[in-house]
């Protein structure tokens, strides 16, 4: 679905509405591909999220260290030496699972079935007209609509829109950052230890009894993406010391389960790994007494950008993978993704995607980010790609809502 490092490529993707005040700017997603070596710094920085601030904070970006976007460097594996969880960090408490207890979303005969969801530009503005355009060109309703909150942003659940969403026949999937957008990635007030030590026990509690009360399935991304260097709850950055990110997650989880809710499905959602980037997933893995759905974000960035080389999605996915399912067999949301126009055939791009979906059968929901930035990312970009799309999408492996 913000802030830089001394890596970063700053870009914005998406813009938020808030109702009071003019909200916007931010910054995407680098894509990662089936070699690690092949990532650059450059890439990895351009990540950037739904940052929803009043004034830009952001600095001038740093250009790729090398004409191949490569990042010179003798590792060509993410460092797996961060201590694991399961020794690093003390659950605060042993949670029950809740992914029996959220509803199950329409079915169809398909035995492999997968929930169609998107992202459109207006998150947080009260209404879905741009995803309801989004539908007709798709040809089916989206199981699934992401939206993104802050903690500084929304001390409240958002009840109204997520009401919006559910009597649209979606099921909202927030992605729930704790930080201050505006503020960039040295954010001692949100560093994990805050998290861990209580610090906001008062807002999280608040989301946890208003979701309750809101009684609908709810599925929430908590502090995605952790496997990076640009977001404030990254480990190495901000002061988060290796475990620090486990012990967050489970100190949030343990809030909610401590509140009697039952209605989250609970997405721990990495960005696809780059080389050099962040701790290892298995490191920040919490456990899967913690997790419903693992996810992945990922993007064909083509030749949008200088660093950008054509993609398949089984080479911007494929490592990633790999490693999560050697950490757990919990089913996959691709919780983030789309193509370029830009270096190659964005239909053929998207007919492969949907035929990779199919083909691996531990993907059960996606996102597809429907919103023109940096590049035109949605299936309007062309009418190839939207015819391209929604035929794929007829095929009733993947679900309506």
């Amino acid at each position: 679905m913000e802030e830089e490092t001394q890596t970063q490529v700053v870009r914005s993707k998406r813009s938020l509405v808030v109702f009071s005040a003019v909200v916007c700017s931010a910054l995407a997603v680098a894509v990662g591909v089936a070699t690690l070596s092949t990532t650059s710094p450059a890439e990895a920085a351009a990540r950037r999220r739904f940052a929803r601030q009043t004034t830009t904070t952001t600095a001038k970006p740093k250009a790729p260290t090398t004409s191949s976007s490569v990042k010179p460097t003798t590792a060509t594996t993410v460092k797996t030496t961060a201590p694991s969880p399961s020794t690093s960090v003390k659950a605060p408490v042993a949670p029950g699972s809740t992914s029996s207890t959220v509803p199950a979303p329409k079915s169809t005969s398909s035995s492999n079935q997968v929930l169609f969801g998107a992202a459109t530009e207006e998150n947080n503005s009260g209404t879905l007209n741009q995803l309801a355009s989004f539908e007709a060109h798709a040809g089916k309703k989206a199981a699934l609509y992401g939206m993104y909150k802050s903690f500084y942003w929304d001390p409240n659940f958002p009840t109204a829109e997520a009401t919006t969403v559910r009597t649209h026949g979606s099921i909202p999937m927030i992605t729930w950052e704790p930080f201050n957008p505006s503020n960039g990635v040295n954010q001692p007030e949100y560093a994990l230890s805050t998290i861990t030590a209580g610090k906001y026990d008062t807002m999280i509690r608040n989301w946890a009894n208003q979701i309750k009360a809101f009684g609908s399935p709810v599925w929430l991304r908590f502090a995605h993406e952790m496997n990076s260097d640009w977001y404030p709850w990254a480990e190495g950055v901000n002061g988060n010391a290796p475990g620090s990110y486990v012990a967050a997650y489970r100190h949030v989880h343990a809030v909610f389960a401590n509140a009697g809710v039952t209605n989250v499905k609970w997405v721990w959602n990495p960005n696809v790994v780059m080389d050099g980037i962040g701790s290892s997933l298995t490191s920040l893995y919490p456990g899967d007494a913690y997790v419903d759905m693992v996810g992945i974000d990922g993007y064909n960035w083509g030749a949008s950008t200088s660093w950008g080389t054509w993609q398949t999605p089984a080479s911007v996915f494929g490592q990633t993978m790999t490693q999560v399912r050697a950490i757990t067999k919990k089913g996959i949301v691709i919780g983030e993704t789309s193509s370029t126009e830009a270096g190659g055939n964005k239909a053929t791009w998207i007919k492969d995607y949907f035929s990779w979906m199919k083909a691996n059968t531990d993907i059960k929901a996606f996102i597809w980010f429907n919103i023109s930035k940096e590049t035109d990312w949605r299936i309007e970009s062309s009418s190839a790609a939207q015819a391209a799309f929604a035929s794929a999408l007829s095929d009733p492996t993947f679900i309506a809502g």
